[in-house]
């Protein structure tokens, strides 16, 4: 768009209290300003302004600073303002800009249609609105692709039709020019201009695409793609769609990081069988254009390094390479939102070991655990959402479902009667599922999150839910990270189940030292139901996996009455170990061992006592981030009749130090 210089000398309306004619909304509705519009003015097409192109209208100056304030007001409610010009040949860019003065306060929102001669109201040339909401000062400006010459009107109108002001009044300007982006035209993937060594383009109108081809040879293979663009108008707006030989499959998009250097590199993978990718180059918002800044787009073909993804690529679980036998497997975060599935197996209650290690220092490795959830059926690669896990009550309408949520016919299951789904993955009382349709037929149960660690050695080891896991290795930059200098590696190893009592536990691995729910009395409150109980004074557990909780109940040693309570654990393990005993009454002890072999109970500061029947013990690692599938904690429970020496009763029941 040409520059032009504007000269405003904006006119200053009287002021006094009151209202004009009807009551004016313009400006601050306290403010009491009257206006001087009527409902006269150029209000209709036969009564249209001609715009000179590249001139302000109003020109205050040539007009001698006293035009009809009828004009450029949006008064009275719903009014219409019209202009027209005739748009040369050749010069089928044409810009609209429309405006209050910058001091101006109003409830206006401006909007224009353009619109052939003659005008048809329904069926609008272009159109724009300025979108923002609040008293301010309108201001809205658009490019738009015409490419018949002649006369076209302008409407100036409130956005909504459901504002007035008498008070301010707006400027308006027209300009047309030719485009200036060499492979004007070449918008569609069906007319996509060969890219070769780059290309320079526009984005020269709202709505404007630029179509660009790539001959990416047979093979699995990442195309480079580099768009430089040094202006201001859409930074952080411009984006690249990369789609298939086809023109119509998406195989990505690309955005500009906002705030960033004005330079988009991204990179997009694909299995190729050697033909023309399309390249489409657009404002991600479809609104805006910048006629004096061009942007400069490149791209460069290499093969893809990752062994698992040259037949396939395992970005998505449907194509997940099967680990299940166990070992290493090798693989590359290579390209732009690159992630790796993996597909393991293992009996229900096996251990399964599992580890990304490597990668680069540029990335930061996550992974994602998910199961099949048997009662959630989907169809896999039809799109399916699997954004709630389901029972099997049937229903049509989300009323019909006591979680308000009616996915593909059935209900979604709700929180809190659901064991597959904690306070992590809940959604507003419906219980939340892990986004993937499994190749089993069924949505996905996310059963862990591991973030990133220092040093990309992401490691845990998780109870199987299910004959088949799946493994998501990624990157958890965001946006995300490449590397395809440096490979990581992932591990897979099944390990039996050590713990003679397992499932004895409420199993948590989301559960922090921070979160609410390590408080024991919610917990044992909750989950009391959990666990298993001891056949006599002593057991064997384990904390064999990361967030490992075991609860064991044991019957009163001293039968019944109030008994003092001294616990003996043996262990090789030197895990970070902590103990809550409870009765039926709530927390009666806890305590913290860091050593292999340890005594709770053996002095008068450890005052361990049960009043009832049972005691319930809970030990989990203290952080839930350890475990140890090799080293068992051989616990003893031994007790006395009252208080321990050197404990006191306390006065409302229970035992306390004498200190």
């Amino acid at each position: 768009m040409s520059a032009f210089v504007r000269k405003r000398f904006w006119l200053l309306l009287a002021v006094t209290v009151g209202a004009c004619g009807g009551g004016g909304n313009g400006g601050d509705d306290d403010a009491g300003i009257e206006g001087t519009c009527t409902i006269t003015g150029k209000n209709s097409a036969d009564k249209a302004q001609v715009l000179v192109l590249g001139q302000e209208y109003p020109n205050l100056q040539e007009d001698g600073g006293t035009p009809d304030p009828n004009d450029t007001c949006i008064y009275p409610m719903k009014v219409q303002r019209w202009f027209y010009v005739d748009l040369p040949a050749g010069q089928p860019l044409l810009t609209v800009e429309i405006m209050f003065a910058p001091q101006a306060k109003s409830k206006i929102n401006l909007a224009y249609l353009v619109l052939a001669d003659p005008p048809d109201l329904e069926h609008p040339v272009a159109s724009k609105t300025d979108s923002v909401e609040t008293v301010h000062s309108s201001h809205v400006l658009g490019t738009h692709y015409i490419p018949s010459p002649g006369k076209y009107y302008i409407m100036v109108h409130d956005a909504n039709d459901n504002a007035q002001d008498d008070v301010n009044t707006f400027s308006i300007t027209a300009s047309a020019m030719a485009d200036p982006d060499p492979n004007a035209g070449h918008t569609t993937c069906d007319n996509a201009t060969p890219l070769g060594s780059g290309q320079d383009g526009y984005v020269s109108y709202q709505g404007d695409h630029g179509a660009y081809k790539v001959n990416v040879l047979a093979g699995s293979k990442i195309v480079e793609i580099q768009l430089d663009y040094t202006g201001q108008a859409l930074a952080g707006r411009i984006a690249v769609d990369v789609y298939q030989p086809d023109g119509n499959t998406l195989v990505g998009e690309y955005l500009a990081v906002s705030g960033a250097t004005p330079t988009l590199l991204k990179r997009t993978a694909m299995i190729s069988t050697g033909a023309d990718y399309c390249l489409i180059v657009r404002d991600s918002q479809e609104q805006g254009a910048d006629l004096q800044n061009k942007y400069h787009i490149s791209a460069t073909v290499i093969a893809e390094p990752d062994a698992n993804e040259q037949s396939a690529r395992n970005d998505t679980v449907t194509a997940a390479t099967d680990v299940s036998g166990g070992g290493s497997r090798t693989g590359y975060i290579a390209s732009s939102g690159d992630a790796d599935w993996y597909k393991v197996s293992q009996s229900p209650n096996q251990l399964m070991e599992l580890r990304a290690q490597g990668g680069g220092s540029r990335l930061a490795l996550g992974m994602k655990i998910v199961y099949p959830h048997n009662t959630s059926p989907c169809t896999p690669g039809s799109g399916d959402s699997c954004a709630y896990l389901t029972g099997t009550t049937t229903c049509n309408l989300p009323t019909d479902c006591l979680s308000n949520v009616c996915q593909r016919g059935r209900c979604a299951l709700e929180c809190e009667t659901n064991l597959d789904c904690d306070s992590h993955f809940c959604s507003a009382g419906a219980c939340a599922g892990g986004g993937e349709c499994l190749p089993e037929g069924q949505c996905s149960v996310t059963q862990y999150i591991i973030p990133a660690v220092t040093g990309n050695d992401v490691h845990t080891v998780q109870p199987a839910k299910a004959a088949s896991t799946y493994v998501l290795v990624y990157d958890t930059h965001n946006p995300p990270l490449y590397d395809d200098s440096t490979a990581y590696t992932f591990t897979f190893t099944r390990h039996a189940e050590p713990d003679p009592g397992e499932p004895d536990n409420f199993y948590n691995p989301f559960l922090t030292l921070e979160s609410p729910d390590t408080d024991p009395d919610d917990v044992i409150a909750k989950n009391f139901e959990f666990g298993r109980d001891a056949s006599g004074n002593s057991v064997t557990a384990y904390i064999s996996y990361e967030g490992d909780i075991d609860l064991i109940r044991f019957a009163n040693p001293c039968g019944t009455g109030l008994c003092s309570i001294k616990v003996d654990v043996s262990t090789g393990s030197g895990l970070d170990l902590v103990f809550f005993g409870y009765d039926g009454e709530g927390l009666n002890f806890s305590w913290r061992a860091r050593d292999n072999g340890f005594t709770f109970g053996d002095t008068g500061e450890e005052c361990g006592y049960i009043e009832g029947g049972t005691l319930a013990l809970i030990v989990r690692e203290w952080h839930h981030s350890s475990w140890d599938y090799s080293n068992g904690l051989n616990i003893t429970i031994t007790g006395a009749a009252g208080c321990a020496f050197g404990c006191i009763p306390y006065p409302t029941g229970g035992c306390q130090p004498a200190g």
